[in-house]
């Protein structure tokens, strides 16, 4: 298992094995009613000056930079820009595929509680999976990032706004 990159997540001298795994293709999720449409909220926090905070879900593209990633370098750009106080929180894990972000938001959003954007930007790892076998394709992705969505809006009273970031180009066969 890639048990190595939960390490955000654990003590330190504190290991863990896999003894079983189970694949669980549907998650229990009240629907949020009202949700922040657009960037309303992190213009209103930016104009006002106010402390932004945002949180990053992502495979090892977001884990990996720490804090020279994309999110903490925006984050610097917006104090620049506007002025705010911003914290970033990078929650990313490395070798994750959306599937499993949809699995550890509990603990990212225990890392950045009430978040008012979060960053997605998965892909990488998904599409590496695409492949008859495996029955992954792009409308499976599809689903797993409304789902991913839609918990985010659970967890967040619908408060955070959303930035979907994609862009991982798709592999072709020849390149696996």
């Amino acid at each position: 298992g890639r048990g190595f990159q939960f390490h955000k997540f654990y003590p330190k001298k504190v290991g863990f094995s896999i003894r079983n795994i189970k694949i669980v293709n549907d998650f229990p999720c009240k629907k949020v009613e009202t949700y922040s449409k657009g960037f309303e909220n992190t213009s209103s926090i930016l104009k006002n000056k106010g402390k932004l905070k945002i949180m990053l879900l992502g495979d090892s593209i977001t884990d990996f930079g720490k804090d020279k990633s994309y999110g903490f370098y925006c984050g610097e750009k917006l104090k620049e820009t506007f002025g705010s106080d911003v914290e970033v929180a990078n929650c990313g894990i490395g070798g994750h595929s959306i599937r499993g972000g949809t699995i550890v938001l509990q603990h990212s959003t225990r890392t950045m509680p009430d978040p008012d954007l979060v960053c997605i930007f998965y892909g990488a790892n998904d599409c590496k999976s695409v492949s008859e076998k495996t029955g992954f394709n792009q409308q499976v992705f599809e689903a797993q990032a409304k789902k991913l969505i839609d918990r985010v809006r659970e967890n967040t009273s619908g408060k955070a706004d959303i930035l979907l970031i994609n862009g991982v180009p798709r592999l072709d066969k020849e390149r696996n």
